[in-house]
């Protein structure tokens, strides 16, 4: 089992997301490190969990548009793992753009409001070099431009993101993650919202996924990160 930790990214510091509920996110407290640096954040994360790769949510640009361009180039250049970056793309261009300059981008189901820029991401990227994220909350999909019924063009790496499970400690396989499995079973599923520990991790194994989104439970130490999976 593969873990990639979240950072996220409000106003130039790292906040701890719970449920998705933006406006309330608090700046982060973690038992890995001080304060709330986001490259101090970066570098404990990766070391804590030998982490493949690192998932930075800009909640600025998600949320309002104002990409944190300079702080994303500076953790870019430091980071010693490729970054995953979810920056609110709503269209294809922009997500290129951020390929073009060393990130993998996540194209998340709730900032789409076009599904054709799936499939014109899928013409012109291979299908490792950008993931999709589909999005969920406590009311349901949040996919306005449909991209749930267009499994042709998506990339090979999923992620299954059910924000109402994030910092909740719910328990790592919940009905979204199996809902959105079973329209595509092939893909490589990335698990996000509600890991809480190592037994969580194993369920996820079970139930066919192989890397999960965490970072309450490194934060908080619950999960035992030494151990194999």
């Amino acid at each position: 089992m593969q873990i990639v930790p979240v950072l996220d990214l409000r106003d130039g510091i790292v906040v701890h997301a719970r449920r998705g509920d933006r406006a309330s996110y608090a700046p982060l407290r973690s038992s890995l490190f001080m304060g709330c640096d986001p490259l101090s954040a970066l570098q404990a994360l990766v070391r804590a969990c030998n982490a493949p790769a690192v998932y930075i949510a800009d909640l600025d640009a998600i949320t309002c548009r104002s990409l944190q361009r300079a702080l994303l180039l500076a953790l870019r250049e430091h980071s010693p793992v490729p970054i995953w970056l979810d920056a609110g793309f709503d269209d294809a261009e922009a997500a290129l753009e951020a390929h073009a300059a060393g990130f993998v981008p996540v194209m998340g189901s709730e900032s789409l409001r076009d599904s054709s820029h799936i499939a014109a991401m899928a013409d012109r990227l291979p299908s490792d070099a950008w993931l999709l994220s589909l999005d969920a909350d406590a009311q349901g999909p949040r996919d306005p431009a449909g991209v749930l019924q267009q499994t042709q063009h998506w990339p090979q790496r999923v992620i299954a993101m059910d924000l109402s499970r994030v910092g909740s400690e719910a328990g790592g396989v919940g009905e979204w993650l199996m809902h959105c499995r079973a329209l595509a079973p092939s893909r490589d599923w990335i698990a996000a919202g509600g890991v809480r520990n190592r037994n969580d991790l194993d369920a996820l194994a079970a139930a066919g996924v192989d890397t999960a989104l965490v970072a309450t439970a490194l934060h908080a130490g619950s999960l035992d990160v030494q151990s194999p999976a």
